[in-house]
This record gives structure tokens, sequence and C-alpha cells, in this order.
């Protein structure tokens, strides 16, 4: 429903209407045949103990659409946002968790304040999630490290137009990270370091 509706939202006001009409007929059709047409009733489930089973047991998917959702969160916007609202939702938790203690409480004071703080710590949290956001890292500001036992440095296009090859025909060489951005097919590239390339047994390797 969800994606219907994100798909309404973006199209012309005729198409629009016609989702949320297929909408409310799709919502409203199980009740339009009972009315209809009584003998249905029949073949309806009679309630029972298995309602309360049932209940429970659609926790499990509503559990696992949770867990997707941060995956994708922290696709988006990394594991540090993704654990924020993690806390988020935990906060949330326990404040329904206080508030369902409060109603078979006799003092309830305390219990109030606890689904107070839940929902304060909630509503920050939620709001850290986006300001929590990995920020991608340029090329160029990388630490550069070693490679064995090669001393990388840090990349810098001015620096490879103006260096000269430490032996003639072997030019530096840039190298090359792939990746792909989440929700993208194509890759894309990003130079990581300059690397000298010595060939053995000539003048400057190691």
């Amino acid at each position: 429903m969800a994606a219907a509706l994100g798909y309404a939202l973006t199209q012309p006001a005729t198409t629009a209407v016609t989702v949320f009409l297929m909408l409310g007929l799709g919502l409203a059709f199980p009740y339009l045949a009972l009315s209809f047409v009584p003998a249905l009733g029949r073949m309806m489930p009679k309630p029972g103990k298995w309602m309360e089973t049932f209940k429970r047991f659609l926790v499990f998917p509503m559990m696992v659409t949770a867990l997707w959702l941060f995956w994708v969160l922290g696709r988006q916007l990394g594991a540090t946002s993704m654990f924020v609202g993690l806390l988020s939702a935990t906060a949330l938790a326990f404040a329904l968790w206080a508030y369902g203690g409060g109603q078979r409480a006799s003092r309830k004071a305390g219990w109030h304040a606890a689904v107070a703080a839940g929902v304060i710590m909630c509503v920050y949290m939620a709001t850290q999630v986006e300001a929590k956001k990995a920020v991608p890292r340029v090329a160029g500001e990388a630490p550069a490290g070693k490679l064995g036992g090669l001393d990388l440095e840090r990349f810098d296009p001015n620096a490879v137009r103006k260096s000269k090859p430490p032996v003639d025909g072997y030019p530096p060489h840039v190298a090359v990270r792939r990746y792909r951005l989440p929700g993208r097919r194509n890759t894309r590239e990003s130079a990581i370091g300059t690397l000298l390339v010595h060939p053995v047994g000539t003048p400057g390797a190691k």
C-alpha cells in the first residue's frame, strides 16, 4: 500500500484518484461480498483461541519488515545512522512497555514519567538519524598508508600530470577502486592513490 500511495502522489490527478479508488475498493470488497452474499459468512472461520495465536504470529512478519527497513537505512545513510535508528525504535518500545505497565499499576506517576522519557529519547534519536549519516571521503583525503613494502601517496591529479616516470617507459599508475552506489546499476570509479612502478632489476627498484 505504501508503494501505491507513493506512486499516486507523483501522478496526475486522474491517475491518483483512480489509485485511491482502487485501494478503497480493495479494502471494502470483503464487507461488500458478505453483504451481497450472506452465505459466504458460513465459510468464515469461527472465532476462538486461534485468533490470539495468529495475532501473536503476525509479530514476526512485522519484525522482519522492520529489520529490512533498518537494512535499507544502513545502505543509504551508513551503519551509524542505522544504529541510531535502532536506538530510537528501542526507546519507542520502552515507552510502549511503560505505558502498558502504567495501565495495570495502582501508582501511575512513575510509569508516566518512564513513558515521557521513552518518547523524548525516541524523538531525539529520530532527529539524529540524518545527522549521523556517513559522509563519503574524498579520495585525496584518505590516508596513504602502505601497500606491502611500497609507500603510497595521496592522489593528486596535478602531481600525476607533473610527475616524471622513474624509468623510461614506465609511467605512474593510478590505483582505481570500483564501487556501486545503493540502488544504482552503473559502477563508478574513484582514484585512491598513485603507485610508481619500478620494474625488477632496474635502477630505483627495491
